[in-house]
């Protein structure tokens, strides 16, 4: 086997493939890593690059069995799973053909093939989002298969393990996954050649505070007291960029905030926190910065000439000085990693390098010098390979309910590139978050990957628990103590993840991939193999009080985890409840590893383990452990525990056995004090632990739970409970009367789909759960959409069926950025009972989607005339929507008009004028409003006259902020007419907010389809 490049700056993994498993034809080659993964290049030269790549650091493996034959025509290879057909020259619908069995059909494809059904990964940033957003493809697909194209992606030198330019001449290196529908075998798959996820230490699943403030010492400290001081737990303090001297980008602490940083940071971990700055490395290095004589000396410029030192991401010596003398000082000091927040293009001086990947490989890899304690990276997602760095930070959202109901969609779906670590702004980062969607948002956090509270720095962004009302404040409370509580049960998960490549949180398309509503169902997700989570993430019914969620229930028996209610799937339910409600599901059986209560996560006794066991017929799991820190799990330094449960047929008796621990972790306690809570189940007649009978035990008929505290033993013991429940056995499900959460039958529920690669295919889905309570049940169907053409109609009917309707929205997107509405009435009869439900969706493109910009100093001024002269030439440049650019959110997203690049350019001492001009064409005169968000209200012209600034009114549908969003009406002519708007940057400003959002809205503030942006 060829050496592994584990060089400082280098990707752990072996590129060179294993001879055996490579067959050359022509100018091509086939290296086949798995009967179902195979790479296939093409060179113009003949010469294939061996290189490591970010996405694909290994390609040596064990060879597979394959068969290939080969004449002067053609080449075949049959993998057992894959029949290849190669005809010679560039790969192309004429030269390459796979054959493969999906869902017991037969799918032939050829490059050019449209991946329709691929289920995506992940994105680079939620910033600016206030819904749904579009994802990047995954490498699992409904169709089957997916093909990943490496051919212009940088390499790195395999012996120093430095970044490189992609390979020259004309190339094709592509990877064909076809695992039909066996995603889990996939991603196990690819993480063979992507490299592991890491382990994360152990108080990283704790608690996290984050907000873009000015923080002072006494405030952080404060803070930190009151979190211990209203019992909210804590693990991870974050101090955003206001830490260093002010800039975007800096490394010099501010001494007017912080005056002793060491000080402040030994008081932090005294206290038991772990601490990151942040991080935008940019801007390079000035002369202000207290390491900037350092830096120069170390990258040869004159420390005396006191010039910026710009940030060279490709030149190691610049590399070298930046980690050594701008980061390592801060570490001596107590910095225990960083949040790498780039934001600052894809784009440097190396063709083809995106820095932030690139960045988050060699912080990952410098941290590893630090003994006994694992690597640590925040910071954004990559692209493919980037799941080696934990942990992600997902970006700036909106406190929107749109954005909360789009987290558990976006969090598990990054599974499909092995993202298992999101941490996301829980609370949102821009604008007010309202008590009940804090709440919510909280809840979410609580069963999320990460759990970091963090919001912007406003007066009106507030995110800490206890200032809000005291029902919030309880509903936060009990979120946190659940995760606190799972930690156990999310640290074995930590290591399924590094073992497997499955991460935390995953869709249940992995375990019922021919379930049509397990890919519909996307306010839900499996925690592990034992927890399905649906958190609510709608607001409450004003005249009830209760919120909902609507749950698909996989197949089998699940209960829910706090009222015991139980459902069998599959089968879709809506469960009601009240503001501390987390929907939470657990397979009947299923073993649960909890920890007792504390503030901080290495506070939870490492002896103890609540064993939280749901009836069923039979189940098993394994608890992992280890020291929690450090790199001894690599080298065998942790222990899992099997544990397993199973229960007569008559549920008289049921049998845990708790296996012996294996494996030998020096840093785990030698004794265990292990305690058994048996849930929902009746009072007992005896316990036996290993043939004794057993007295150290309780019934809490509150809850209907056994608690059981077993004997001290040794790790490597194993002990036998016996429990027996008398002739009338546990009579399960005793506690389905509760009112924790209430099912309700009679409901629809409609889906609407805003990104791209779903509105291709439908605007949105309408399900019908299975009516069980009997009669007969049809409706009537009548879908609208209107746009610039006028209103289409379409009327359809369903009747009774014995398993949930799933039908599709009529209408799908045709890839233009027009103004549409859509919306759905539905009419039901079931027996003698009748309900009518309405469905509006949210406008397609609600914002003007064309402008032409101009930015100028305020000092050179233009007429008015000259601005509304389509002739003229002063350098307009268009900003126009661009549904297929990577950053693109949704069709529903606010078009930004985005001043800010502009700002940056320019001196901070100028004042600027942004002006913005487009053309409406409406078929008729009409009253309308020009409806806006920007943070300092513009001038407004319409064919030539100003709008009267004394008319701008708040607008209450697109309130964005209450203090930035507003409408003014304005009477439109028909036929076309010009829109011009000008805003000011004063100088000093925050560059950032100079932007703006337009809308033609009537006067609801709702979007006007007729009304059409003339390009």
């Amino acid at each position: 086997m060829p050496k592994s490049a584990t060089t400082r700056f280098g990707l752990h993994g072996t590129p060179i493939p294993n001879p055996a498993a490579v067959v050359k034809h022509g100018n091509a080659r086939f290296t086949i890593l798995t009967p179902r993964l195979v790479r296939m290049q093409w060179a113009a030269d003949g010469h294939h690059d061996d290189r490591p790549s970010y996405a694909f650091p290994n390609r040596y493996a064990k060879a597979p069995r394959f068969r290939s034959t080969s004449t002067r025509r053609d080449l075949k290879i049959n993998t057992g799973a894959l029949r290849i057909t190669y005809r010679g020259g560039r790969f192309d619908s004429t030269s390459l053909e796979i054959r493969l069995s999906v869902a017991d059909d037969t799918i032939r494809w050829r490059p050019g093939t449209p991946d329709h059904d691929n289920l995506r990964g992940a994105r680079r940033t939620l910033d600016g989002c206030h819904g749904a957003a579009a994802l990047e493809p995954g490498i699992i697909s409904r169709d089957g298969w997916v093909l990943v194209d490496e051919s212009g992606s940088v390499r790195f030198d395999p012996e120093s393990g430095w970044v490189q330019p992609p390979a020259p001449g004309e190339q094709q290196d592509w990877y064909f996954f076809g695992y039909g529908h066996d995603y889990t075998a996939a991603i196990a798959d690819y993480a063979q050649f992507g490299g592991p996820v890491p382990m994360i230490p152990r108080w990283a699943l704790g608690a996290w505070w984050s907000r873009y403030h000015a923080y002072t010492e006494p405030e952080l400290r404060a803070l930190v007291e009151d979190f211990t001081t209203h019992q909210i737990p804590l693990d991870t303090l974050v101090i955003d960029m206001d830490w260093h001297l002010p800039g975007w980008t800096g490394y010099t602490w501010n001494r007017d905030l912080f005056p002793d940083p060491p000080g402040f940071l030994a008081w932090l971990h005294q206290q038991g926190l772990r601490v990151t700055l942040n991080l935008h490395p940019a801007d390079g290095v000035h002369p202000h910065e207290a390491a900037y004589p350092a830096v120069a000396a170390a990258c040869g410029h004159d420390p005396a000439a006191a010039q910026p030192i710009p940030f060279r991401s490709s030149d190691p010596t610049f590399i070298q000085a930046y980690f050594d003398h701008l980061h390592h000082p801060l570490e001596d000091e107590g910095v225990d990693f960083w949040w790498l927040d780039w934001q600052q293009g894809r784009t440097c001086e190396l063709p083809g390098l995106d820095p932030l990947p690139w960045l988050n490989h060699l912080h990952t890899r410098d941290m590893q010098r630090r003994e006994g304690r694992r690597p640590l990276t925040f910071s954004r997602w990559g692209g493919l390979g980037n799941h080696r760095y934990p942990i992600g930070f997902s970006g700036d959202t909106f406190a929107t309910w749109e954005a909360l109901r789009f987290q558990p969609y976006f969090t598990a779906t990054a599974a499909n590139v092995l993202y298992g670590w999101w941490s996301h702004d829980i609370g949102a980062h821009f604008d007010a978050c309202e008590p009940e969607l804090y709440a919510r948002w909280v809840q979410v956090g609580a069963l999320s990957p990460m759990l970091r509270l963090h919001s912007t720095k406003s007066a009106w962004a507030e995110r800490r628990p206890w200032a809000f009302p005291p029902a919030i404040l309880d509903a936060a409370r009990a979120a946190f103590a659940t995760r606190y509580a799972l930690l156990p049960y999310l640290y074995t998960l930590a290591r399924i993840h590094t073992d497997t490549g499955l991460a935390p949180c995953r869709p249940c398309y992995y375990e019922w991939p021919e379930e049509p509503s397990a890919y519909i169902a996307r306010e839900q997700y499996m925690l592990g193999d034992q927890m399905l989570v649906a958190p609510i993430v709608h607001p409450s019914d004003p005249r009830s009080g209760l919120a909902h969620a609507d749950v698909w229930v996989p197949p089998g028996m699940w209960f829910e985890r706090n009222s015991g209610e139980i459902f069998h799937g599959p089968a879709w339910v809506r469960l009601e409840g009240q503001l501390d409600s987390l929907p939470q599901l657990v397979r009947a059986g299923a073993i649960l590893p909890l920890a007792p209560p504390a503030l901080r996560s290495h506070q939870q006794p490492a002896d103890t383990l609540i064993l939280s066991i749901f009836p069923g017929l039979a189940g098993a799991t394994r608890i992992y452990a280890d020291a929690g820190e450090g790199e001894g799990y690599r080298d065998g330094a942790y222990e899992w525990t099997p544990v397993s449960m199973r229960m007569d047929p008559g549920g008289r008796r049921i049998q845990i056995d708790i296996g012996a621990g294996e494996g030998t972790c020096p840093d785990l306690p030698a004794l265990r004090h292990d305690r058994l809570h048996l849930e929902f189940v009746v009072q007992p007649d005896v316990i036996q632990v290993d043939g004794e009978v057993w007295s150290d035990w309780s019934y809490d008929p509150a809850h209907e739970r056994v608690i059981c505290n077993l004997p001290p033993r040794r790790r490597e013991q194993a002990v036998s409970i016996s429990v027996a429940f008398g002739q009338y056995g546990m009579q399960l499900g005793s506690l389905r009367r509760r009112t924790l959460f209430s099912s309700s039958s009679l409901w629809v529920r409609v889906y609407q789909h805003t990104t791209p690669e779903d509105a291709r295919k439908s605007l949105g889905s309408l399900i019908i759960p299975t009516v069980h309570s009997g009669g007969s049940m049809q409706g009537v169907l009548t879908w609208r959409m209107n746009g610039p053409d006028g209103v289409r109609e379409y009327e359809s009917r369903v009747r009774s069926s014995i398993e949930d309707e799933i039908i599709r929205c009529p209408f799908a997107w045709d890839g233009t950025t027009k103004t549409l509405c859509w919306s759905l009435d539905l009419i039901m009869y079931w027996g003698e009972m009748e309900g009518k439900h309405h469905f509006q969706a949210q406008p397609l493109f609600p914002t003007i989607s064309y402008w032409q910009i101009l930015v100028q100093p305020a000092e050179q001024h233009l007429a008015l005339d000259e601005l509304l002269d389509q002739g003229g030439d002063l350098g307009w440049e268009v900003a126009q929507l661009h549904p297929e650019e990577a950053d693109f959110q949704s069709l529903t997203e606010r078009f930004l008009i985005d001043f800010s690049a502009h700002a940056r350019t320019h001196p901070d001492s100028s004042t600027l004028h942004g002006y913005a001009r487009t053309w409406l064409t409406s078929r008729e005169a009409q009253t309308v409003r020009v409806a806006y968000h920007a943070p300092r209200p513009p001038q407004i012209y319409l064919n030539g006259q100003a709008v009267p600034i004394e008319e701008h009114i708040p607008a209450a549908r697109y309130r964005i902020n209450t203090d930035w969003s507003h409408s003014i009406p304005v009477e439109l002519p028909a036929g076309t007419s010009s829109l011009l708007i000008i805003s000011q940057h004063l100088a000093g400003e925050d560059p950032w907010f100079w932007f703006m959002n337009v809308m033609i809205a009537d006067d609801n503030d709702q979007p006007i389809p007729s009304i059409i942006v003339q390009a």
